[in-house]
């Protein structure tokens, strides 16, 4: 008997021959990874099935690549249409977990929606056949560990994305601008060297006082390509390439972004339940961040100036003229009322704002010079580089770097051996579930041991969650200090200050006044050098020139 014949004299039949209709399914993402489960051997197994009952088949559908808990597949959907149209009478398929491994829907399309348009469903495996009233609880303890497969699944993928996520490892689909996927290890990125310009370039600018939308006016400007064009381009998919521009948004996003500094930034999104593909925003103090993952495009310390001024939202913006604003702008308080100095371009000086508001009975000039400023901060910042270049050279920090990497890797290993055992035992609490329901372990040791592994879980997780929280804090030390290492190396020989320099070490300076009208300055850099303890402990017998 042929195995595909004209529809419309398949329906003539139907009353005198059964119409079978063979459903095939597999997905990697389900699990199905068994050579019987594939395609081939399903087909095989229900063909020949159906010849032996002698049952007409009147189409074989398969849905290669889907996962079982959902059921808007394409030749899923195109068999619910000839049932509706009443060319299938009976539906074979390998076993229930084919048409579904959602268990309510699976439950509601067996016994409500095929019995009603008495179409029968069988499983040649586990022997489904849901016009058998007998089979019915079966079926839904089926339904029940399917639906149990799949989280389980879904929560181990979880995990070995967690995992790997943990060890700095790139997980996305595509590489972030700026960067390509190693062709020798595709979890590792490379600089993309056609673009590595560009990323230097807006940070550059940014620093040189452009806002998010002048940036992009200029990239568009030059018709550099954005990232979206560029991905297009990248591909080769030309067919499909939309002429489309930078952005603020765009701009703003590459300079948040920390893989630009070498960092991996991971999960920041998460799905609700393995039964949907709706996302929600993870906490930033909850997402996986490590450090020192990949090259670098943009030096930490640069990167940490920049975030620095978004914060503030501060940067030297032109003004009338084309001039912009002095290299000081936003850093000078008065340290006696905390209100912000007023700057006078005529006379070179600032000001206090509340004297010059409200007079002299609210507060008094404070009136100071810039270039006297400068010449104090220049001073101060040439005499931290040599005295902090000095103590670098001591073994002691070295030791205590050295140490602290130590410490780090050694936190890594127990943070491996916390989450293998956490995976292990999530996978015993499962069977033991399985188990209970199958009637193959009585009330008393379910209880115990389903209660056990509910302790032991939540003492792993507990210590998982301190473990990240250490080695995240030993990788800060190591970074802070490589990084500050470097900025006030650069800084020893330093002649002149500009705004990147401004930026880049102050956070503000304020000034007090005295009754005899003597003025004071207090420099207050943005971080408190690492080894400061080895800065005191050792300034007795280190000669600053």
């Amino acid at each position: 008997m042929p195995m595909m014949e004209h529809k419309k004299e398949m329906k003539l039949m139907k009353d005198k021959i059964l119409n079978v209709a063979l459903y095939c399914r597999l997905s990697k993402e389900d699990g199905d990874s068994e050579a019987s489960d594939s395609i081939e051997n399903q087909k095989d197994a229900l063909t020949r099935y159906a010849n032996e009952q002698n049952w007409n088949i009147y189409d074989i559908y398969i849905d290669d690549g889907y996962t079982g808990l959902n059921m808007e597949r394409p030749n899923f959907q195109r068999l619910i249409r000839d049932i509706e149209d009443g060319y299938i009478n009976v539906i074979l398929v390998k076993n229930q977990s084919r048409i579904s491994r959602d268990n309510a829907e699976v439950d509601i399309f067996l016994n409500k929606y095929l019995i009603e348009r008495n179409v029968r469903c069988i499983g040649i495996i586990d022997k489904l056949d849901n016009m058998d009233r007998t089979t019915k609880k079966s079926s839904q303890i089926n339904g029940l560990v399917n639906e149990w497969y799949s989280e389980d699944i879904s929560n181990n993928v979880r995990l070995a994305q967690d995992s790997l996520r943990l060890q700095g490892k790139f997980i996305g689909s595509h590489s972030p601008y700026g960067y390509i996927k190693d062709p020798e290890d595709k979890h590792h990125l490379l600089v993309d060297e056609n673009v590595r310009d560009i990323i230097v370039k807006i940070y550059d600018l940014y620093l040189d006082g452009y806002g998010y939308v002048k940036i992009a006016k200029t990239l568009n400007e030059k018709n550099i390509p954005c990232p979206a064009e560029y991905k297009e381009i990248f591909n080769y998919n030309r067919e499909k390439i939309k002429k489309s521009q930078w952005s603020y948004h765009t701009v703003r996003t590459i300079l948040k972004n920390e893989v630009y500094a070498g960092h991996m930034v991971q999960k920041k999104t998460t799905s609700l339940s393995y039964k949907t593909n709706k996302r929600v925003d993870i906490p930033e103090d909850k997402q996986i961040r490590v450090l020192n993952t990949h090259e670098a495009i943009i030096p930490q310390s640069k990167f940490n100036l920049v975030q620095d001024m978004m914060s503030k939202n501060i940067y030297t913006k032109p003004t009338g003229g084309g001039k912009k604003k002095h290299i000081l702008a936003g850093l000078m308080y008065c340290r006696d009322c905390g209100r912000a100095m007023r700057y006078r371009n005529d006379s070179k000086t600032f000001n206090c704002n509340t004297y010059i508001v409200y007079g002299g009975e609210a507060c008094t000039p404070h009136k100071i010079r810039l270039d006297d400023v400068l010449e104090i901060v220049l001073e101060e910042i040439q005499s931290i580089s040599r005295l902090y270049v000095e103590v670098k050279r001591l073994k002691s920090d070295y030791d205590k770097v050295m140490n602290t990497k130590s410490k780090r890797d050694n936190t890594n290993i127990r943070l491996s051996v916390e989450q293998k055992r956490f995976n292990e035992v999530e996978t015993l609490q499962k069977k033991l579930v399985e188990n209970f329901l199958l009637g193959k372990i009585d009330d008393d040791i379910y209880n115990k041991m389903l209660d056990d592994y509910r302790k032991e879980k939540e003492e792993l997780s507990k210590k998982i969650e301190q473990l990240r929280k250490e080695r995240e804090e030993l990788q800060s030390i190591i970074t802070q200090h490589n990084d500050w290492s470097s900025v006030f190396e650069k800084y020893v020989n330093i002649k002149e200050l500009d705004r990147t320099i401004i930026n880049e070490l102050i956070d503000r300076i304020d000034v007090s006044e005295d009754e005899e009208g003597e003025l004071s300055i207090y420099i207050n850099f943005k971080h408190k050098n690492p080894f400061m303890d080895d800065i005191n402990m050792y300034k007795d017998y280190i000669s600053v020139g």
